[in-house]
């Protein structure tokens, strides 16, 4: 983690990831504290924190449809709790969360996380989707392959 920081977390929560289940049926000494070196930033372990919680607290795992699904359709769809707190995100934070949950096999944030990014570019151009995820510009021949291999990019 960036600052190294201990992060007491109540075993029950934790054992909502499966990695973290599986640990514990390895006889796994959590009096010990688990180094983290996958997790970056301690506001992503809060995240997952947060949401092992709202598992923990008896809340079903969202329901995430297949997309295409809009932003406004997303955002009503799921509990005000998890909409507010993950919306609110950037594209940066969105991924370290994905890869987060990806690390602890928490399959219902992963889809939950990769849907708002989905939905974030739905219907965006390609010049706004690039801002969005702040990569740099393509040479014309890589363009103009992105635009050939996803027309959906042009539609607006």
């Amino acid at each position: 983690m960036e600052d190294q920081l201990i992060t007491e977390v109540p075993i029950a929560t934790m054992l909502r990831s499966p990695i973290i289940r599986d640990m514990a049926d390895s006889y796994c000494d959590f009096s010990v504290p688990i180094p983290l070196v996958s997790i970056a930033k301690k506001a992503t372990l809060d995240k997952i924190i947060f949401y092992l919680r709202y598992l923990e607290a008896g809340n079903p795992d969202p329901i995430i449809r297949p997309p295409p699904i809009s932003q406004e359709s997303l955002r009503l769809s799921l509990p005000p709790t998890l909409s507010e707190t993950f919306f609110c995100l950037s594209y940066i934070e969105l991924q370290e969360i994905i890869m987060a949950a990806s690390f602890f096999d928490i399959s219902s944030l992963l889809n939950l996380c990769v849907a708002i990014t989905a939905s974030n570019i739905q219907g965006k151009n390609l010049a706004d989707v690039k801002n969005y995820i702040g990569f740099e510009d393509f040479t014309p021949e890589e363009e103009e392959q992105i635009l050939a291999e996803n027309k959906w990019a042009n539609d607006q």
